[in-house]
């Protein structure tokens, strides 16, 4: 059996996969805020050192898989967490499990978002946003958020994060190491629970989610179904790949984005 590393594990479908991965008697490292095996803040810069520390001191001879699910909301408070947790709290923690993945020819798989392909994202903002995410440059992303709006500044963070793993992917593969993304549409969890009750947002996700195509939205256990065959050797040759688990919501507003 396999050792797993899931991020964002005390809850949603972070807590679904590892839910899952246990299930299937893997040994699961989970890392959260809180009420993880690891409790550590991965939306700084100490926390995600932290985190990697004692992921490694957990496996020593490295791990075969990452789920990388920890993330917040476009409405989060304060506006940095943001970029912070959703983009360098995934890319950063990858790049330092390399070598551990390495070690055990294991896979990642990042949970990004329909949302990231929902708009062109052209505008200059969000361009110049989309671009210091992608230069690793943490201080101009998080100064350049403040300018975003509440679905700007996490969609393009997740468009961002998308477009990291297809250009770093060649050098994960060279060292035999699979990455993937599964782009969930509206996920039933406590947070999107939380959000369908606020009176200023509940009309307009309401109606989202009555326009997916398939008539409901996802369940946890939809996401970890994906990130399950992800993992496994059935997936041999996918990486580099964004699985959209969304209702057909994505093909629904981009026909022709192909």
């Amino acid at each position: 059996m396999g050792i797993y590393v899931v991020t964002g594990a005390a809850s949603g479908i972070g807590a679904a996969i590892a839910k899952r991965l246990a299930a299937r008697s893997h040994s699961v490292v989970t890392v959260d805020l809180h009420n993880a095996q690891i409790e550590s803040d991965l939306g700084t810069p100490a926390g995600r050192s932290a985190a990697l520390e004692q992921v490694v001191a957990a496996a020593p001879g490295g791990i075969d898989g990452l789920a990388a699910c920890a993330g917040v909301s476009g409405y989060a408070r304060p506006r940095d967490l943001v970029p912070r947790v959703n983009f360098f709290g995934v890319t950063r923690l990858l790049d330092g499990l390399r070598q551990s993945l390495a070690h055990r020819a294991g896979s990642a798989v990042i949970i990004n978002s329909q949302s990231a392909t929902m708009q062109p994202w052209s505008e200059p903002h969000q361009l110049a946003y989309a671009d210091a995410l992608l230069c690793d440059d943490e201080a101009q992303a998080v100064m350049l958020a403040a300018g975003q709006s509440e679905l700007e500044i996490y969609a393009v963070a997740k468009w961002a994060l998308g477009r990291w793993m297809r250009r770093t992917m060649p050098s994960f593969a060279r060292l035999g190491v699979r990455i993937n993304a599964i782009a969930p549409g509206f996920t039933r969890t406590a947070l999107t629970d939380a959000l369908l009750r606020d009176p200023a947002l509940q009309s307009h996700l309401r109606a989202f989610v009555d326009s997916i195509p398939l008539g409901f939205a996802a369940e946890p256990d939809d996401i970890a179904d994906c990130a399950e065959f992800l993992f496994s050797p059935q997936a041999r040759l996918m990486t580099g790949a964004a699985v959209f688990v969304d209702g057909g919501h994505d093909a629904l507003m981009r026909p022709d984005a192909f």
